[in-house]
């Protein structure tokens, strides 16, 4: 028994580590082209701004709507698995509806990423992830929590 929850207890850190991991390459938050330095420092011509707009508008729904089923379906988990009687089946069903969850958010992010990526072509693509590492860790640095 304390074998499994042992178990339980590594799926479930791996799949918050892997949550974090994953965000690690992201581009600086929302409508980053819009801002007149950003989109000076990487060369954007007004008609890429203008496709990185519609990607945005067509992505942005369905984006929020699975980050919202992931942080549902999290804190479900949490509640589990911090319950005073423990249904280990339970935690587990749970545990692969985190998994499912968060296997759909990343597809689609990687699918608006490589979008994007089309739109910008390798190198600007490259200088917007680095744009975006830089400006992640200066807000770490400053100790305010990252924005979507």
């Amino acid at each position: 028994m304390k074998y499994r929850i042992i178990i339980i207890l590594t799926a479930l850190v791996a799949t918050l580590f892997i949550s974090e991991t994953a965000s690690a390459q992201d581009p600086p938050p929302s409508r980053w082209w819009r801002i007149p330095k950003l989109a000076e420092q990487v060369n954007l011509t007004d008609l890429q701004k203008q496709q990185l707009d519609n990607l945005f508008e067509s992505n942005r729904k369905n984006l929020r709507t699975l980050r919202d089923q992931v942080e549902d379906e999290r804190l479900v988990l949490e509640d589990r698995m911090s319950s005073d009687n423990l249904n280990e089946p339970s935690v587990l069903a749970q545990l692969a509806k985190v998994s499912k969850s968060r296997t759909a958010l990343e597809e689609a992010t990687t699918k608006y990423f490589l979008e994007m990526r089309k739109i910008l072509g390798a190198e600007k693509f490259r200088q917007v992830l680095e744009i975006g590492k830089l400006l992640k860790n200066s807000r770490k640095l400053k100790g305010s929590p990252d924005k979507d």
